[in-house]
């Protein structure tokens, strides 16, 4: 089932009042991103909802979907990966450990691995008619 997402309308007004932030407007930004990278969440469980329940699914639609996933979601790990080597001291600043948000780099390589296997997804699907 879709769900309800507000936080595009928290991003939007978090934006619209950056301006007015004086003080601590690194944590400002840093909650803007947060926000952003839960709306982005939202957004691609909704998608991905909107996409089983259209019920037309071939190997190449379900290819397209996820390259598109996929491509996204790289886009996205890189934000969330620069925003963490200035927001967060590693042992190795060169390096970010793959633990810190574990379940989106799992999401963001399954994407890509769909996309790569796009009859996988197809049979898991048609595996569950819960949808």
């Amino acid at each position: 089932k879709p769900k309800v997402n507000n936080f595009h309308k928290v991003s939007k007004l978090l934006a619209l009042y950056r301006d007015s932030v004086k003080k601590n407007r690194d944590d400002l930004d840093a909650l803007s991103f947060t926000t952003e990278f839960i709306d982005y969440n939202f957004e691609r469980h909704n998608k991905l909802i909107e996409f089983i329940k259209s019920g037309h699914f071939s190997s190449s639609s379900v290819k397209t979907f996820f390259d598109d996933v996929s491509k996204k979601d790289k886009v996205m790990l890189s934000r969330i990966n620069s925003a963490w080597r200035i927001g967060r001291k590693a042992k190795d600043p060169g390096k970010i450990s793959e633990d810190y948000l574990w379940a989106f780099n799992k999401a963001a390589a399954y994407s890509k691995y769909l996309s790569n296997n796009p009859d996988e997804f197809i049979e898991i699907i048609s595996k569950n008619h819960t949808f």
